[in-house]
């Protein structure tokens, strides 16, 4: 959605609820971890969860700003905004804070990716392996400072276009 250019309106349009859509879906899905953390959050919690929690509320609240400020402008209700320019600007403002956020959140989550994206690689070396020798499967995946950097640093480099192309 940062890419107007290249989507054009009405696309960065549906974009846009589409990603609303799927940040409600997280939130969903995480309910219970919401409940229980928010349950707990004045009491024995620790530091991290803490960090996620309040991450999370922020990262909620900047997509609340973007939706509602993103649809306000848009030209699908073609509303008569007297100060457009202003609303334009927290749009604009709050989708980069958005986008900083989500960055953080990524960046905090590192581990999860460099599985994911080591499950991916692992198993494409696997197939290839067990073809010759079924005995080259390796027990468990070990994650480096090394896989950390590429992770932090693929994710930046997405965000660092995204950020470049808002501002």
């Amino acid at each position: 959605t940062f890419f107007l250019d290249l989507t054009g309106i009405e696309l960065h349009q549906y974009l846009g609820i589409a990603a609303a859509g799927i940040v409600l879906l997280h939130l969903f899905t995480h309910w219970k971890w919401v409940v229980k953390v928010t349950t707990r959050i004045f009491k024995k919690t620790p530091g991290r969860v803490r960090l996620y929690y309040l991450l999370d509320w922020l990262l909620f609240l900047s997509i609340i700003i973007i939706t509602i400020t993103g649809v306000w402008i848009s030209t699908w209700l073609k509303i008569l905004i007297p100060n457009y320019m202003a609303l334009l600007s927290v749009h604009i403002l709050s989708s980069i804070t958005g986008l900083l956020l989500l960055v953080a959140k990524l960046g905090l989550h590192w581990k999860y990716f460099a599985a994911l994206l080591g499950t991916m690689r692992v198993s494409l070396r696997i197939k290839s392996r067990l073809a010759l020798d079924p005995s080259a499967m390796k027990s468990g995946p070990n994650y480096s400072r090394r896989d950390a950097l590429k992770t932090i640093g693929l994710i930046s480099t997405m965000s660092i276009f995204g950020l470049l192309k808002a501002v």
